[in-house]
């Protein structure tokens, strides 16, 4: 992946020449400066914005409905009512649990002032025991008749009405985003809330946080590793958001012959722009190096495995040997035969100075000087809390 035009390296731009080439194609001539900064190496990946947490909600007991507070689309915070069933008959199995209870509790009181046998008073505590248990059943359900948010979101479904009968048998779903697949939520299971295979009652998105899940293929997901941050540009917008990977897959799938692995991205912050179900495009930093020695890819020609630049001097141009390092975009990292400040000529093809640029979208001959093609962050910089850990 490679950033827009670094200004540093352009900066220096002292002289524009123009001339034709063996095939008629107009080259121009630029002299750019050797700068010291960082370099990142990056793998590109194309995913889908999902919220964070998913929560499908669905009534585990059975019931009449006979209050819905909510419609589809709304806000909701965590613990917020959302539908109610009619409880009446709850109520009157709590109120008979509560009286077997007395019960037990009188009887073993009664035995054991009556210095009964111990078989008895063991029979006595069993059957309190029992009672306590059903009473414990008889409130979880009578707070199952209420229906709450598990976390702060937006209602992305409905579909429950005033007067509806609903039957219980289902088990509580809650789903976190996880390399493309839904798994249940950590945490213990809320009694009031059931899924089964059919639609949910109620299905609550988390609109304050988000993930990309994107797909790597087989040839570069061994460079990346947990905590590695990321760009996010979602198709069609020129902003883009920051993050960090949560997760990288261990179980490819495979489509036409080219295997590629689940790569999750925790987005960082509330960026706007972000909506569930965006196509976006995500740059990962594998690698930084900082304070090294960099030029524009262009300026370097290899001759014979001998690798040189034209070095501009007082006296004119010279051909300079160099050794190179590593490649990130379009800038090299110089390792010798260069210093800072020098300034090499870059010939470049009349397409790639033009409207029409050569190599991937957004390309600059010269090298990038911005995250994440290599060096400082866009204008401005990330959002508040953007973790700058996780680099080589």
């Amino acid at each position: 992946m490679v950033a827009a035009l670094s200004a540093v390296l352009i900066a220096a731009t002292v002289g524009v020449t123009r001339a034709v080439g063996d095939e008629g194609t107009e080259l121009t001539t630029r002299n750019v400066q050797v700068t010291t900064g960082s370099m990142q190496e990056t793998v590109s990946a194309s995913g889908t914005v999902a919220a964070k947490s998913t929560e499908d909600l669905n009534f585990s007991v059975s019931g009449e409905v006979v209050a819905v507070n909510v419609e589809q689309g709304d806000t909701v915070r965590k613990n917020d009512v959302l539908a109610r069933i009619d409880s009446a008959s709850l109520r009157a199995q709590v109120a008979q649990a509560e009286a077997s209870v007395a019960s037990a509790e009188s009887k073993l009181a009664s035995d054991e002032d009556a210095d009964a046998s111990s078989a008895q008073l063991n029979a006595d505590s069993a059957s309190l025991s029992a009672a306590r248990s059903e009473l414990a059943v008889a409130e979880a359900n009578l707070a199952s008749a209420t229906l709450r948010s598990p976390i702060r979101g937006t209602i992305s479904s409905l579909d429950l009405v005033v007067g509806q009968y609903v039957s219980a048998g289902s088990s509580s779903s809650g789903a976190t985003a996880s390399g493309g697949s839904t798994g249940t939520s950590s945490g213990a299971t809320s009694p009031q809330t059931t899924s089964s295979t059919s639609s949910p009652q109620i299905q609550v998105i988390s609109t304050s946080s988000y993930v990309v899940e994107a797909s790597v293929d087989d040839t570069q997901i061994s460079k990346l590793t947990q905590g590695d941050q990321a760009t996010i540009t979602v198709n069609g917008s020129t902003e883009r958001a920051f993050g960090t990977v949560s997760s990288v897959g261990l179980v490819a799938t495979t489509s036409s012959g080219v295997s590629s692995f689940p790569v999750v991205v925790d987005v960082t912050g509330n960026p706007t722009g972000l909506h569930a179900g965006s196509t976006a495009t995500v740059s990962i930093v594998y690698r930084q190096l900082n304070d090294v020695l960099q030029v524009s890819s262009l300026a370097i020609s290899n001759n014979g495995g001998k690798k040189s630049v034209k070095l501009v001097t007082d006296s004119g141009i010279e051909e300079r040997e160099v050794t190179t390092g590593v490649t990130a975009g379009a800038t090299t990292q110089i390792l010798t035969g260069l210093q800072d400040g020098d300034q090499v000529q870059v010939t470049i093809p009349a397409a790639v100075t033009g409207g029409a640029r050569t190599g991937g979208q957004g390309e600059s001959p010269f090298g990038a000087g911005q995250f994440p093609g290599g060096g400082g962050l866009p204008a401005g910089g990330p959002p508040a809390g953007f973790p700058m850990g996780g680099m080589q």
